[in-house]
């Protein structure tokens, strides 16, 4: 079941569809942060159309080579839009290829690795023309946790170890809101232990204030997950995976101000909270400026429960602080961006020392090579 988990984490929100296709699609006018249907792009917070993205690392540090990779994952250096290695997306949005770990990124000359972490993706045509009619008010931006997006089933994920994941999303839709989404997951190499047909993987459903915006959305793994636990990736940046177990009460509420804006997402598990947003905004801006974070455990490597973050214009993160359960803050973190015409940045430079004052080099330099359709 762990296997069942890491693919649905990894695969639930990478859409793609074969070149040949495209043609027949209605075409996709609004600004991809603003679309209901969930892309690529919005995943990784990009403006315009992007075609490919290849990300590159110079690092200024002494360390062996083979112990980058543990070194940059003991300190969290990430964030949810990095990505070591390539993505390809078709005209639309959707990934079509991703390639983990791509050789140019981390300086290493072989490419066996990197063959072992190929992925394709093929999504539902035909799925994709009826959910575009789809709706949803009031989509809010990156990097706000918020639960509208709607997801087109796949067809097909595959892997180079013939692994093949399929997915499909059902929605149910009552004057025109969608109440509840419905989400199955059929992976060939997990058939001996799935049930036959769709496999019921979750539910979620979704309640309404007067003005439609969504207010609650409760989360409801399937039985046969209990045993396990369900491990659900936060959906738009850098939050880590938080349990929510199967068979209990797992609730999202949502509190917007006076201009539509989410000020606030709650996550209760039987009414105890383990994690919570608080959003400020600048003026008229629909991207918060800063964010208050609460864990209610450290999940993975933050050393606090409690965080802030600060974002620029384009909702990337520019600082964060961790704070300890008395208010006191014990480490910063830097990001300086340099953005291309579109808006899309093109080199980040980390500081990642966590002392208050900022180092005059930066600890790790992430460049980013992007072509446009």
């Amino acid at each position: 079941m762990k296997i069942l988990i890491a693919h649905y984490t990894l695969f639930l929100i990478l859409l793609s569809c074969d070149s040949s296709q495209k043609n027949d699609l209605v075409k996709q006018t609004d600004s991809p942060n603003n679309f209901s249907i969930y892309t690529g792009w919005q995943e990784y917070n990009l403006q315009g159309k992007p075609r490919e993205v290849i990300f590159k690392y110079e690092r200024n540090y002494e360390i062996n080579r083979e112990n980058w990779s543990y070194y940059e994952n003991a300190n969290e250096f990430w964030s949810h839009s990095l990505f070591n290695g390539r993505l390809v997306f078709d005209s639309l949005g959707f990934r079509t290829f991703t390639s983990l770990r791509h050789k140019d990124s981390i300086g290493i000359e072989t490419n066996d690795f990197n063959n072992r972490n190929v992925n394709k993706y093929i999504y539902d045509i035909e799925d994709y023309k009826i959910k575009i009619g789809l709706r949803q008010l009031g989509v809010p931006k990156f990097p706000i946790e918020h639960p509208y997006g709607i997801q087109v089933n796949y067809l097909s994920i595959y892997t180079p170890t013939n692994d093949t994941t399929q997915v499909k999303f059902d929605y149910v839709v009552d004057k025109k809101k969608i109440i509840r989404e419905d989400i199955y997951v059929h992976e060939d190499s997990l058939t001996d232990l799935l049930r036959q047909g769709n496999n019921t993987f979750e539910k979620r459903i979704f309640s309404y204030d007067e003005k439609d915006r969504i207010i609650k959305m409760q989360f409801l793994p399937d039985e046969y997950l209990k045993d396990d636990g369900f491990m659900y990736k936060m959906q738009n940046r850098m939050v880590n995976d938080i349990a929510l177990p199967a068979g209990e009460t797992n609730l999202y509420t949502y509190t917007y101000d006076e201009n539509d804006r989410i000020t606030q997402t709650v996550l209760t598990i039987n009414d105890f909270k383990v994690f919570q947003e608080d959003y400020a905004y600048d003026n008229q801006s629909d991207l918060p400026f800063k964010v208050n974070r609460f864990t209610l455990s450290t999940v993975k490597r933050y050393p606090t429960k409690n965080m802030e973050l600060y974002y620029d214009d384009w909702g990337n993160l520019t600082q964060r602080i961790d704070i300890d359960d008395n208010g006191k803050p014990v480490r910063w973190r830097y990001y300086d961006y340099e953005y291309d015409s579109h808006n899309n940045w093109v080199r980040l430079d980390m500081f990642m020392e966590g002392t208050k004052e900022k180092s005059e080099e930066p600890t790790l330099t992430v460049f980013r090579d992007i072509k446009y359709f």
